[in-house]
């Protein structure tokens, strides 16, 4: 089972995302630190040519001159360069000023009488601006590399650190409820991993107990709740089959009758939903009509003493996609309900594309097939809804205001 949203991938794009990140803001600082370097020596060359200039000044050697080529001194009534001054009229404190055609000015104003300022012309000396694109390359390339270095070891590290949850959720994903994983735990690591392994396993422990104590009851149930009531079952068949039973006692044993077959309906529910497979796994189709037929015959008892016809409109060949001790419930509630609250007139069975339906006339106090009936007879609520939830059966219940029509849709 493949994970939508992986950890390794996130793992793997934030570190190398991080990288080059770091990798950039470093290149960025590193130019700013070369360029305040650059700016840095040319402050500290016209710091230095200054006190050259005092000590001549100091000495009276006139006219001062620069001890350097690309620096010139000049006098007040001397013009500057046209470039310069028209930026020294908008700004005239500004001590760097780029000019045209690449060329690039440090000043500094002269305190002496008759000079105005030192000029240094410093396109020839810059070494960051030249080396700008070239740099700026070297640092892009490096940026990558490291990117892809860091992408490298993120990888193997969350590879490292996935992997072994990669094989817990495959050891999971293999498992069925007749062999639950055990004693897993000791083959992971001793951090956070062991720890969730040894919780699964604790928990799984406890749940394969469950299922333990679930199977033997439903197998000790299976007979311990079957062979009493078969038994009643056939001794209250046995007290019908004798004639001299008549009246008040003959009713009593009809709705013992009943109940038998009821608490018999009530048990293969319980026990269908107990079991851990679904009773739909290699079950062919079941033929519907049949079944009902069957079940027409055992629930004809509710129809005793009632003017109620039966019209069933199936076909030998309607089959259908169910487990059929699951089918024969269901089947059981639905005809039962319809029987005992129809006091006359007619009960349609219908099948047609999939879908059986049931109906008869509405009548007051007639319950839908998930209800418990008032006299507590037939499945409650929640069995039946649960048996159609986990065979794939829609259920429901709909008023035609002349009739109320109870319908099963069966998967195709």
């Amino acid at each position: 089972m493949e994970a939508k949203k992986s950890i390794r991938r996130r793992i793997t794009f934030t570190m190398t995302s991080l990288a080059f990140f770091v990798s950039l803001v470093f290149s960025s600082f590193s130019f700013l630190l070369l360029y305040d370097m650059e700016d840095r020596f040319f402050v500290w060359q016209m710091e230095e040519e200054i006190q050259y200039l005092t000590r001549q000044y100091e000495a009276n050697q006139m006219p001062l001159q620069s001890s350097k080529s690309y620096m010139v001194v000049y006098a007040a009534n001397e013009p500057l360069p046209a470039e310069i001054e028209d930026h020294l009229r908008d700004h005239p404190n500004q001590t760097e000023i780029s000019g045209l055609e690449g060329r690039h000015y440090h000043l500094r104003a002269l305190n002496f009488p008759g000079y105005s300022y030192l000029v240094a012309e410093v396109s020839q000396q810059l070494f960051v601006r030249p080396a700008v694109s070239g740099f700026s390359s070297f640092l892009l390339v490096l940026a990558i590399i490291v990117s892809l270095i860091a992408m490298g070891l993120a990888y193997a590290v969350s590879r490292s650190t996935i992997m072994p949850l990669e094989k817990l959720a495959k050891l999971f994903d293999t498992a069925t409820a007749e062999n639950l994983p055990s004693q897993f735990a000791d083959n992971y690591p001793e951090n956070e991993i062991g720890t969730l392994a040894q919780t699964l396993e604790s928990m799984l422990a406890r749940t394969q107990g469950f299922l333990d104590r679930e199977r033997n009851f439903t197998r000790d149930a299976s007979h311990e709740l079957r062979t009493p009531v078969a038994v009643t079952r056939g001794a209250v068949e046995l007290l019908l089959l004798d004639n001299s039973v008549t009246g008040k006692p003959r009713e009593q044993i009809k709705r013992i009758e009943q109940a038998v077959i009821e608490m018999n309906q009530t048990i293969e529910a319980l026990l269908s939903l107990a079991r851990e497979k679904s009773l739909d796994e290699g079950q062919p189709l079941v033929s519907l009509l049949p079944l009902i037929e069957q079940i027409i015959v055992d629930q004809s008892s509710k129809l005793d003493d009632k003017s109620v016809e039966i019209d069933i409109q199936l076909l030998p060949s309607d089959t259908v996609a169910c487990p059929e001790p699951v089918l024969r419930i269901l089947l059981q509630n639905l005809l039962g309900n319809a029987f005992q609250y129809t006091e006359s007139g007619w009960i349609r069975i219908a099948y047609k594309d999939g879908m059986l339906n049931v109906s008869n006339p509405v009548a007051p106090g007639i319950p839908d097939i998930y209800q418990q009936a008032p006299q507590g007879t037939g499945l409650g609520l929640s069995i039946v809804q649960r048996l159609c939830e986990r065979h794939g059966v829609m259920a429901s219940v709909e008023n035609q205001k002349t009739e109320l029509v109870a319908t099963l849709k069966f998967p195709s």
